[in-house]
């Protein structure tokens, strides 16, 4: 087993990003940030504790997602691919993004299967009761879910390099990951704690100012536009570090062994 080293990726990674910023934050925000905030002009409006109504807007999700996809290859061609175009790693992620999507939507299909089962024991568990059986089936799934996504975490680098199918990813993925799961699972809480507070001190920034200076959200559309454009590019930042990051991880554990 490689003994992963966390500190030597991050290290790697905060150089890369920081000698590529000019060419990575763009291409994350095309792909990642910017289709968010198309989708958001879509949603229908909402008060804070609802949901939207399901309707046409929907639809606007599919080329979002599979823009999402291309996105995430493309920066993983970029870093583990030095010297490349941004057009040669768009080139190369296309043929990619179905071979991505099938492994997807194989681990959908094993969720709804392996689903079954806790949903069942959840129902006896709780007596029939529909509230506490919701409760008990998250509790049983929620680790299930970490365990499975975090043994996941190299299937990005995986589609983008190896040029394997659906069910190849995935195993390759799980291999990769073997005996390195509390390391990943450290550094993923890492960047989502970052990620909230960084994402919670800056909407409550740019939230107060935007509404004394231009109005509410809920009233105002180019507020709104102004807070999801924010959103945006703290998305596309963090998608940057962590592509990155998981990449230069990669990197480490598909060398060749001497």
């Amino acid at each position: 087993m490689i003994n992963l080293s966390i500190s030597d990726a991050w290290n790697q990674t905060m150089a890369f990003v920081a000698r590529e910023a000019g060419l990575l934050m763009p291409v994350a925000f095309a792909f990642v940030g910017l289709p968010s905030v198309i989708l958001g002009q879509f949603t229908p409006s909402m008060a804070p504790d609802q949901t939207p109504e399901p309707g046409p807007w929907m639809l606007a999700i599919i080329p979002m997602v599979i823009l999402s996809i291309a996105g995430g290859l493309t920066l993983n061609n970029l870093v583990l691919r030095r010297g490349i175009s941004v057009g040669e790693a768009i080139r190369l992620a296309l043929p990619r993004i179905l071979p991505l999507v099938g492994a997807a939507l194989l681990l959908m299909l094993a969720g709804m299967v392996a689903s079954v089962p806790v949903l069942m024991l959840a129902a006896v568990l709780s007596g029939g009761n529909v509230a506490a059986g919701t409760g008990i089936a998250l509790l049983l799934m929620v680790p299930l879910f970490i365990l499975v996504g975090i043994r996941l975490m190299f299937m990005n680098p995986v589609a983008a390099m190896e040029g394997a199918g659906p069910l190849a990813i995935v195993s390759r993925s799980w291999e990769l990951t073997r005996g390195q799961f509390f390391k990943l699972f450290t550094m993923f809480v890492a960047f989502f704690v970052v990620l909230m507070v960084a994402s919670i001190a800056l909407s409550s920034i740019f939230g107060i100012v935007v509404t004394v200076v231009i109005g509410s959200p809920s009233d105002e559309p180019i507020a709104k536009l102004i807070l999801e454009l924010v959103s945006a590019a703290l998305s596309t930042v963090f998608s940057v570090y962590l592509s990155a990051m998981i990449a230069h991880l990669y990197a480490q554990v598909s060398a060749p062994r001497s």
